[in-house]
């Protein structure tokens, strides 16, 4: 959306935006209310083309659309709307660093999650997170810069610990065992790039052994979540032979 308005800027007004839904999914969605002195369609079908290029493999049904409304009351002041676009522009978006741990595991990102109009304001909210505390802390320290540039208040919320990768579990090692002896086969670990209550209580208690575990899921944090009920049972049964042998 920063890119569009980037775009349209010279020739355009805009009155409201909004866009996604939660801090913590990737939004699927964003509008903007705008007025413009000439015909935009040519130029947004251009941007429409960019965008298909760019993402022809992870989101081919890609789509821009434009579409008349109703005349605003209301109009963003020139400098807030250049302010706000350089800031849409700059905002820490997506993979910012890979582990070098573990081999196409995301370390840090950020997620501009959501985009809102109030009456004298616009709010945008993102989640940072990183399995390293010191490189979390570096992409606020960008937000607070971004903020000095641009006029912006920044305002930091629900701080999430990190949970780093340990290379020597032995609780890990333990489960290894269990699991081959219960099913015949290696289990399939990995780690991934979430948010989990695994790092709030590593920062509370301590540095302490910790692994965490699940039955099988489908499109998390979107409308189309699934779980697997056969996959929560075994998750359950092996649970309690892990804990027999603990």
């Amino acid at each position: 959306m920063g890119r569009v308005l980037n775009r349209i800027k010279p020739i355009a007004g805009i009155s409201s935006l909004e866009g996604g839904e939660k801090m913590n999914a990737i939004p699927k969605r964003a509008k903007a209310i705008v007025s413009v002195n000439e015909d935009i369609t040519a130029a947004i079908q251009q941007m429409e083309q960019v965008f298909k290029d760019e993402f022809r493999v992870t989101d081919p049904g890609l789509k821009i659309t434009v579409a008349a409304c109703k005349k605003q009351e209301m109009m963003m002041d020139p400098t807030c709307m250049k302010d706000l676009i350089n800031a849409m522009l700059l905002l820490p978006c997506g993979v910012q660093t890979m582990s070098s741990d573990i081999q196409g595991l995301v370390e840090s990102s950020n997620n501009v999650g959501v985009l809102h109009t109030h009456d004298d304001l616009v709010t945008i909210e993102s989640a940072a997170r990183s399995s390293v505390k010191t490189l979390r802390d570096e992409i606020v320290d960008r937000f607070y810069a971004l903020g000095e540039l641009t006029g912006a208040q920044i305002e930091l919320q629900s701080e999430y610990p990190s949970w780093p990768y340990n290379p020597d579990s032995k609780i890990r090692e333990t489960m290894k065992h269990v699991y081959e002896k219960m099913y015949g086969k290696k289990p399939e670990i990995m780690a991934i790039h979430a948010g989990l209550e695994t790092g709030i209580l590593s920062e509370r208690i301590g540095r302490i052994d910790m692994i965490s575990m699940g039955p099988n899921m489908w499109d998390v944090h979107t409308p189309n979540e699934k779980l697997s009920i056969s996959s929560t049972e075994r998750t359950f049964l092996f649970l309690k032979e892990v804990l027999k042998v603990l």
